[in-house]
């Protein structure tokens, strides 16, 4: 009957990542848009009742409680709970409840992955599941909205930047099963040329910082795998040169990279706009430190930075929780993504959780949202999280 119950809560997840993907097929983005729905797609609604049945299905408090990360986690949101009730006492704002909503539907997910109990060769599947329907998806944006693999000066893809950071997690995962695979030559080169065919997905919708994410990703991947060697440095300068001797043969790659990255911003601003919005954010702060936009009104656009903007949102006081969780979970993800190493597939996830903090640096919602866009990446965790307290019992 358990295995039965486990099978069943990895078919419900399968479908959960399947409408992930699918939410953003423009297909059903162009359904939405003629619907009247400006924010989500008409599969929201599917998608959160899916994701509430598989938690329920998950739902077991005792085992939850046996993850100290899980109940640090929970103190945490509890604390967040607490302030924000002072928030509404005392200014009667309620801009903490959206923030509330996010890192609780990121807390579920870890519960979620703590509690599937997927197999090995489930685990594979999973990561080539998940990164083959959002590789779809994305192809199928660029066929629609661009035309085909071509820079366009605006962004024409729809969800950019959600689908930009699913995608980056979707080639990690083939990164990771690609340096984990037991299979034939064939097979491993199968996955690196998914892989090149999804990052040049990644540079054609011109998602610029889940590129770079990945990009920084995969350098620490390597570098956790081979510096116990002692081979990181020839392994780096070994990519440095296979890289530049293919921009040098291939000068459309070159051509095509470097568009995607600064096209329609050639001696302009190719932060668009998020440096300067930060100097008015710090000179915001400098001046409302305790409370922010709470007591004064910020003279200045959306801050695409997530520490800074939650600074500038609740100043420095009210932010602390929030900012304790954000900082307690990416360094807990950076300790264990260096001590658990790259040769278990379970450990994945703590990798992956690191794409949404490095995007965090650019975005303002990221890693606890927007929607939908990271929970995979804490399922991950969750499932990473739980692997390492069965091997610690073994």
């Amino acid at each position: 009957m358990r295995e039965f119950w486990k099978s069943l809560r990895y078919l419900v997840l399968l479908y959960l990542v399947f409408l992930f993907a699918y939410a953003s097929h423009p297909d059903i983005i162009a359904s939405s848009r003629m619907s009247g729905i400006e924010s989500g797609t008409i599969l929201s609604d599917d998608i959160l009742k899916i994701f509430a049945l598989l938690f329920v299905m998950c739902l077991n408090i005792r085992s939850f409680l046996k993850s100290g990360v899980i109940v640090s986690s929970l103190v945490l949101f509890f604390i967040i709970i607490v302030f924000f009730m002072l928030v509404v006492s005392r200014y009667d704002k309620f801009t903490m409840l959206g923030d509330l909503r996010s890192i609780a539907i990121c807390l579920v997910s870890v519960m979620i992955g703590w509690q599937l109990g997927v197999s090995e060769r489930k685990m594979h599947f999973l990561l080539l599941f998940y990164a083959l329907c959002i590789g779809y998806v994305t192809y199928m944006q660029v066929a629609t909205n661009v035309g085909g693999f071509e820079i366009a000066d605006n962004y024409l893809t729809d969800n950019k930047n959600s689908l930009g950071s699913m995608l980056s997690t979707g080639i990690f995962c083939l990164l990771f099963l690609q340096a984990n695979s037991r299979g034939s030559f064939f097979k491993r080169l199968l996955l690196v040329m998914l892989m090149l065919f999804f990052f040049t997905l990644l540079l054609t919708i011109r998602a610029r910082t889940a590129a770079v994410a990945f990009a920084l990703l995969f350098l620490y991947f390597y570098y956790q795998r081979y510096r116990r060697k002692g081979t990181f440095l020839l392994f780096f300068l070994g990519m440095i040169i296979l890289v530049s001797v293919a921009l040098i043969v291939f000068p459309l790659a070159r051509d095509f990279i470097r568009d995607s990255f600064v096209q329609n911003y050639e001696g302009g601003d190719i932060t668009s706009g998020r440096m300067e919005r930060n100097i008015a954010g710090l000179k915001f702060l400098s001046e409302h430190l305790f409370a922010g936009e709470l007591e004064a009104e910020g003279n200045y656009a959306w801050i695409h930075n997530y520490p800074l903007n939650k600074w500038c949102g609740f100043g420095l006081f009210f932010s602390i929780p929030i900012m304790l969780y954000y900082f307690v979970t990416l360094f807990t993800t950076l300790v264990r993504s260096s001590r658990m190493g790259t040769s278990n597939i379970f450990n994945a996830g703590y990798f992956a959780l690191l794409i949404p903090f490095v995007i965090s640096m650019a975005e303002p919602t990221y890693p606890f949202g927007p929607g939908t866009a990271t929970v995979f990446n804490f399922i991950l965790f969750g499932v990473a999280l739980r692997d390492t307290w069965n091997n610690r019992l073994a």
